[in-house]
């Protein structure tokens, strides 16, 4: 067994895109995406984690960035 060295951000991503619900036999995601501006006091490493995960294809969250 191989141990993956991950930072919470980077942990946090990857279980929020493993997470599916299903009803009447349809399986779908449970968390699509998530919003956020970054920059603003949010987070440390989150952006960072959720790029890493989409240019790498392990976990594809998508994230909406939301403006006035």
């Amino acid at each position: 067994m191989n141990t993956i060295r991950l930072t919470v951000a980077q942990a946090m991503v990857r279980f929020l895109a493993c997470q599916y619900s299903e009803r009447d036999g349809v399986r779908q995601r449970l968390i699509p995406g998530c919003f956020g501006i970054f920059g603003h006091g949010n987070v440390a490493g989150v952006g960072q984690a959720l790029l890493q995960a989409h240019e790498s294809g392990e976990a594809d969250l998508k994230y909406y960035l939301t403006r006035q």
